[in-house]
């Protein structure tokens, strides 16, 4: 089974949220790199040794490690993507403008205004 938006696995979902979060409480630095890094070659066309290669780089060492220890690396079909949480971003919460910045998804994930 190839890689590509129509299959997963526990360990590629794993390792990818946590970069993704990782990255969301960084600086700007870091978030430009790893939009550099998703512009080659998204998290759904990576393969997992890419995915563990990026993972390296960003989250220390021990997460990784667990990760590769507890989750399962079988790939499945993604069978249906009205399963997604959010019809909007499916499970994004972040996407990127035509000028390259980032925001977030309103439908699932609003800014909420202090009453």
């Amino acid at each position: 089974m190839t890689v590509g938006p129509e299959v997963t696995s526990e360990l590629r979902r794993t390792l990818a949220g946590a970069i993704c979060l990782t990255i969301q409480n960084g600086e700007s630095d870091m978030k430009r790199w790893l939009g550099v890094q998703l512009a080659e070659t998204g998290f759904e066309w990576m393969t997992d040794e890419q995915i563990v290669l990026l993972a390296d780089q960003v989250l220390p060492e021990a997460d990784v490690a667990r990760s590769l220890h507890m989750c399962d690396d079988t790939l499945v079909m993604v069978e249906n993507r009205r399963l997604y949480l959010c019809p909007a971003c499916l499970d994004v919460h972040h996407l990127q403008r035509a000028d390259g910045r980032w925001y977030r998804c309103e439908h699932c994930n609003p800014w909420v205004v202090p009453a």
